[in-house]
């Protein structure tokens, strides 16, 4: 029988087991196609933190809406260069809508591998006990993104490591990158998360430095943590060096000891990150629907992204034919019930290199304000 939604993999059991038999079509995305590199600039990463994750919304059939949902709506993808799915399941593999629309709009897609607490420290001891369990997990890592079709992962390692194994995590970062790079191609993705020092100790550094180094230097990037200062981005970005765009500086939407407080105030993160030359990772921009009123998604989408649109690069679609209604999922039946489906999105308009944006209309539509402004 066929899996009809994308679910975690929830241990290490799970994984070392996972085969793709049973696992309906419908779930396997399509291809990045014509990724583009932007090595001479800044890039903004997006983690998407909901609710847990896996959600009525996100389900390929989509969900009926009640006056108690509230589906994150993605219509800014251009302003986008990567996007990862994140849940606290041991491995988070993005489901198929999320791929689909991130690659529409040229975006990457990472997964999430992340361990915590006891029970992750356990299964990270299981995994760096040999070279062969190292080899076998990269090998599943890589073969779990090669068939859904998405970019990457990142390295959430948020428990403590035995100074005795601290080789094999290194053989284990280094090996996922470079099968990544062979397996996936030029657009893969291994990124470090800033939690574990080189000394397998639990210490979020907020900033580039002895203590994390040689994981950016084994990887494709390092999502640095939230509570950094402004002292502490200018040594990262001296630190960097030449690969100071593959820093992504941690803004949270929700706060927690991020410079500027978080929610609306997003931007003056964004604003001394950018000042600094150094990417922007921004974790869990669905406080959006979370934490405002559901009704009003769509008009505190756009307020969101607007006060974030001056520190941001607007990508060009480059590519024809093109064919879009700009429907960011939302459609009704015939009986007048409200429905969203992620897989039903289309391509999103490119409002915003004019400073025009649109406004919310019935049934969570979206009002554009001319033909002339899109591109």
């Amino acid at each position: 029988m066929c899996s009809v939604d994308t679910q975690p993999l929830r241990s290490l059991k799970e994984l070392w087991d996972w085969k793709p038999d049973g696992i309906s079509q419908n779930l396997i995305a399509k291809p990045l196609q014509n990724c583009e590199f932007h090595q001479k600039r800044t890039e903004t990463l997006i983690c998407h933190d909901m609710a847990g994750g896996y959600l009525p919304e996100e389900r390929f059939t989509g969900c009926q809406i009640t006056e108690k949902s509230t589906p994150f709506i993605v219509m800014h993808w251009w302003y986008m260069d990567i996007f990862v799915y994140f849940s606290h399941q041991f491995i988070t593999i993005p489901p198929v809508g999320w791929i689909n629309q991130a690659h529409s709009h040229k975006v990457m897609v990472l997964g999430t591998f992340i361990t915590e607490w006891t029970s992750g420290a356990k299964i990270c001891s299981e995994i760096l006990a040999s070279a062969e369990n190292v080899e076998r997990t990269v090998d599943k890592l890589v073969e779990i993104a090669k068939f859904y079709n998405f970019e990457g992962w990142l390295v959430n390692i948020e428990n403590e490591i035995e100074p005795t194994q601290l080789e094999m995590l290194h053989r284990f970062v280094s090996l996922l990158t470079e099968r990544s790079r062979a397996a996936l191609g030029e657009c893969s993705r291994v990124i470090w998360y800033d939690a574990v020092t080189i000394e397998g100790k639990l210490v979020w550094q907020n900033c580039l430095n002895d203590a994390n180094e040689r994981w950016f230097n084994e990887t494709n990037g390092i999502f640095l943590n939230y509570n950094w200062t402004l002292e502490k981005l200018q040594e990262t970005l001296k630190r960097a060096e030449q690969r100071n765009h593959r820093v992504y500086v941690g803004v949270d939407c929700f706060g927690r000891g991020c410079y500027g407080g978080g929610g609306w105030n997003c931007c003056e993160a964004f604003k001394q990150i950018r000042k600094n030359d150094l990417s922007v990772a921004l974790f869990a921009p669905g406080w959006v629907a979370e934490t405002l009123p559901p009704s009003d998604i769509i008009s505190n989408s756009l307020r969101f992204w607007d006060r974030l649109g001056a520190f941001l690069h607007s990508r060009p679609i480059n590519s024809l034919p093109l064919e879009t209604d700009f429907s960011v999922g939302f459609h009704e039946t015939s009986d007048n019930c409200v429905c969203y489906n992620l897989s039903k999105a289309s391509l999103q308009p490119h409002y915003l290199a004019n400073g025009a944006f649109p406004t919310a209309g019935r049934s969570s539509s979206l009002i554009l304000p001319g033909r002339t402004i899109y591109k």
